[in-house]
């Protein structure tokens, strides 16, 4: 009976020993459920945030070629001013040279003295004679005569429907549309 009492104290004892494992083992999944549900909605916050970044590297980028066009816009103002400042300065040194040649003029009319004013040819009645000019060779036919309305009504009706679908922005008073590759 001693052996008896032993063997159920044991067997117990292991009943008491495998329930306080199987409920750490419950307690444990139960934490590492809850992790792998924490784990998940912070992937799907990161995913969220993915999105948010790669929408603002699009926007960010979109930028940046606004940017540029307008750095090249820059440039080309620039140099349309540089441009436009050679040819001032070019107008003033000949503006300079025509007000000294004025200058010459005028002093020697002042030593000039009084003489009969010089006479004038006479005006040819003759018509003008015709000049000719050499071109160089081409493959080209002279134009000769105007044909109007030479694109049928039904060309013209489908190169006006092309043209109606194009974009077209105002640029320094012409309406302009671009086709293929940006030049850069």
């Amino acid at each position: 009976s001693n052996k008896l009492a032993k063997n159920i104290h044991d067997k117990v004892l292991i009943s008491s020993t495998i329930q306080s494992i199987t409920d750490s083992f419950t307690a444990e999944t139960n934490k590492l459920s809850d992790m792998i549900k924490h784990l998940e909605d912070r992937i799907g916050s990161v995913s969220s945030d993915i999105d948010s970044i790669q929408g603002t590297q699009l926007a960010i980028s979109e930028r940046a070629v606004k940017i540029n066009d307008i750095e090249i816009h820059l440039q080309h103002q620039i140099l349309s001013q540089d441009a436009l400042m050679q040819q001032m300065n070019s107008l003033k040194a000949s503006l300079s040279k025509v007000q000294d040649d004025i200058s010459k003029l005028s002093d020697v009319r002042s030593h000039v003295h009084e003489q009969a004013p010089p006479t004038l040819p006479l005006i040819s009645t003759d018509p003008p004679t015709s000049i000719s000019v050499e071109c160089p060779p081409h493959n080209q036919h002279a134009i000769s005569d105007m044909t109007e309305n030479f694109i049928s009504a039904e060309s013209s009706d489908g190169i006006t429907a092309f043209l109606d679908t194009l974009d077209f922005k105002n640029e320094n008073g012409h309406s302009v549309t671009a086709f293929g590759a940006q030049y850069r």
